[in-house]
């Protein structure tokens, strides 16, 4: 199994994840479109981390190491901040957005790092 598709689609993600984020910051609303764009390529880029962790359906593997598992923990954290900025709606909501887009960032460059590594 090729790194690759991990790759693509984590940039992707991050991507438009930093587009909506700067939108924001110039008090920009976000359409539900983009918002759910982003959501389903975060996703599919952790899908793809697990196939990473579990082996293909090919038997293929790859060697997971400390800075993968830790990568997607860090993503799979972003993932459930993102769901709870918009529930809390308040100034509260505006600091778990700003842990998002860290943490996501974090995420996604030790992820990037390993991809170069391997």
């Amino acid at each position: 199994m090729s790194t690759t598709p991990v790759s693509l689609i984590l940039l992707a993600s991050a991507g438009l994840g930093i587009y909506m984020f700067l939108k924001f910051l110039r008090g920009e609303r976000n359409t539900g479109g983009m918002i759910a764009t982003h959501l389903i390529l975060g996703a599919a880029a952790l899908e793809q981390i697990a196939l990473l962790f579990r082996g293909a359906p090919n038997g293929e593997t790859w060697p997971s190491d400390s800075m993968l598992k830790t990568g997607a923990t860090f993503l799979v954290f972003a993932m459930m901040t993102g769901f709870a900025a918009p529930l809390l709606r308040s100034s509260n909501g505006v600091k778990v957005l700003y842990i998002h887009v860290g943490v996501g960032a974090i995420g996604a460059l030790m992820l990037l790092g390993w991809v170069m590594k391997t």
